[in-house]
């Protein structure tokens, strides 16, 4: 799993090198497979936000908090036990800001709200104090538990930039990390926007340093075009774009997960 910092780190090096930026124009990108791929890594960037990075990072912090991985840098702001429901923050670049406030609800496999724990005050105390004990309570939770939480906020760095979104943690046998569903979108000025959705992504290897498998629809808008597409992640670092460019015929590429990287796949 990426650190949400390296994720930062990789979008702000996007923008420096032309993967997106506030200052972007108008172009009308050429029809070879290469230019492409440029645009679409320019839309995909919306203009400074790697979205692909952001939203999976994201998610990546959240599996961390509760699959007992790294720690991440998260303050719990409030807990209310009669809606089974904590609020938190996070700030990315230590400055005493928060750049990401969210709310996190535990459900039942009905999507109701529970306290999945035999002792419901192990819970608050683990959310007023020590969050790795938190990672242990998950482990005791009824399989088909959910974890949703929302989000939103302005990613350090990214001053004109406003993110927001969710994501739904399915729990397997044992408190296991099973399934995720969700959606991201980002909003940079007036023409720089994206969406990002998926449904059931398995993540039932990013425990043990995997990626996550299944299919994620993408559309964003730049002063560069208009993409609508797939990725398709099968669990490794590389993953599989099938996406359109102002309504052109759909065209394949990979994306390294890890440095952003989109090359045409061959014909």
């Amino acid at each position: 799993m990426r650190p949400l910092a390296t994720v930062v780190s990789l979008l702000l090096l996007l923008a420096a090198c032309g993967g997106g930026g506030g200052d972007a124009t108008t172009q009308t990108p050429d029809d070879t497979p290469a230019d492409n791929a440029q645009t679409i890594e320019s839309i995909l960037g919306s203009c400074g936000s790697d979205d692909v990075g952001q939203a999976l990072g994201i998610q990546d912090v959240l599996l961390d908090l509760f699959g007992g991985g790294t720690q991440p840098d998260i303050t719990i702001t409030g807990f209310n036990l009669v809606q089974a429901q904590f609020s938190w923050s996070l700030d990315q670049n230590a400055d005493q800001q928060a750049d990401l406030i969210g709310s996190t609800q535990f459900r039942d496999a009905n999507g109701n709200p529970t306290l999945p724990v035999a002792n419901p005050q192990d819970l608050a105390d683990a959310l007023a104090g020590d969050l790795t004990a938190l990672a242990a309570l998950i482990q005791e939770m009824p399989q088909g538990t959910q974890i949703a939480t929302t989000y939103n906020g302005t990613p350090a760095g990214l001053t004109d930039t406003s993110i927001s979104g969710n994501v739904t943690v399915h729990l397997g046998a044992a408190g296991t990390l099973s399934t995720t569903s969700g959606s991201y979108t980002s909003q940079t000025g007036v023409l720089c926007a994206s969406q990002i959705d998926w449904e059931s992504l398995d993540v039932s290897g990013v425990a043990t340093g995997g990626q996550p498998v299944g299919v994620l629809d993408i559309a964003g808008s730049s002063p560069e075009g208009a993409l609508d597409g797939t990725l398709t992640l099968d669990g490794t670092n590389t993953g599989l774009l099938e996406v359109s460019v102002d309504s052109a015929p759909a065209a394949s590429y990979t994306l390294d997960l890890t440095t952003g990287d989109i090359t045409p796949v061959a014909g």
